[in-house]
C-alpha cells in the first residue's frame, strides 16, 4: 500500500486594523490548519501584537497597500513554506474559521480534479451580511465574469477560498485592493482552467462596518475585470 504524505493546509489572512477580531479567528483557525499566516497591512493598531501572540507567523507591511497586494505578500510565504493547500479568509470576523472544513473537503476527499473552492454567502442565505446594493452589486459582477469566462458563480467577490498549490504558483496579480477576488476568479477559470466549486457557509459582520466603498471598489472592480480578460491586455502591461 502506497501511503500518501498528509497535505500541508495553510490559512492566509490579511489584515488591515483587526485588533478586535483576530482573537475570535485565530485559535479556531488553529484547528483546522497546519500554520496561520497574517499579514498585517499597515495596520495603525494591535493587529501584529495580537497576531504574533496568538501563534500566527505574521508579516508586516509598513503602510496599507491594500488587500490584493497583501494577499500576494501571504501567497508567496504559503507557498515557500510547503503549502499545498490555501485557504484564505478575511480578518474581519465575516468568515467562521469552522467553516474551513467544508472548503477542504471537495479538494482533499470528493473529487481530486478540483481546483479552488469558493464558500458562497448566497446559496443559502438569501442576501446574506451584506446591504441591498452590495448584494446588488456582486449579482451584477457575477454576471459580467459569466459573460466573460462562461462560468457563473453564485459568489464570485467571496474572500472566503481554498486552491490547490499549483493554482497560485502560476498566479500573477495585478489587483492591489478589493478587486483581486475578480481577477482571481478570471484567472482561475479562463487562463488556469481550474475546476471550481462553490459551498455554501455562513457569513456575519461582527461589527457591522465593512470597508469596501461600492462606488469606489465596484469602479476597481469593473476596470480588473476589463484589464483581465474583455480587452486581452496581458498582466502588467
Amino acid at each position: 500500500m502506497i501511503l500518501l504524505k498528509k497535505p500541508t493546509i495553510i490559512a492566509c489572512i490579511p489584515a488591515f486594523n483587526e485588533e478586535r477580531t483576530l482573537p475570535l479567528l485565530i485559535p479556531t483557525c488553529k484547528k483546522y490548519t497546519d500554520k496561520i499566516f497574517v499579514c498585517d497591512d499597515g495596520s495603525t493598531d494591535l493587529t501584529y501584537d495580537i497576531a504574533k501572540r496568538l501563534g500566527a507567523e505574521v508579516v508586516k507591511h509598513e503602510r496599507n497597500l491594500g488587500k490584493g497586494v497583501a494577499l500576494q505578500t501571504l501567497f508567496k510565504l504559503a507557498l515557500n513554506n510547503g503549502a499545498d493547500v490555501v485557504v484564505t479568509l478575511d480578518a474581519d470576523g465575516a468568515h467562521n474559521p469552522e467553516d474551513i472544513p467544508l472548503l477542504l473537503e471537495p479538494i482533499l476527499k470528493q473529487n481530486p480534479n478540483v481546483d479552488v473552492v469558493i464558500g458562497s454567502r448566497f446559496m443559502k442565505s438569501g442576501f446574506g451580511p451584506v446591504s441591498r446594493l452590495n448584494f446588488v452589486g456582486n449579482k451584477l459582477i457575477n454576471a459580467l465574469i459569466f459573460m466573460c469566462t462562461g462560468r457563473l458563480l453564485s459568489d464570485s467577490q467571496s474572500g472566503f477560498r481554498a486552491f490547490r498549490r499549483w493554482v497560485l504558483e502560476g498566479m500573477d496579480l495585478i489587483a492591489d485592493g478589493y478587486e483581486v477576488e475578480s481577477e482571481l476568479t478570471i484567472k482561475c477559470v479562463k487562463m488556469h482552467r481550474c475546476k471550481i466549486v462553490e459551498v455554501p457557509i455562513k457569513c456575519k459582520r461582527i461589527f457591522k462596518v465593512s470597508k469596501l466603498n461600492a462606488l469606489r471598489d465596484g469602479l476597481k472592480i469593473l476596470q480588473t475585470i476589463m484589464k483581465t480578460v474583455c480587452l486581452g491586455v496581458e498582466d502588467g502591461d
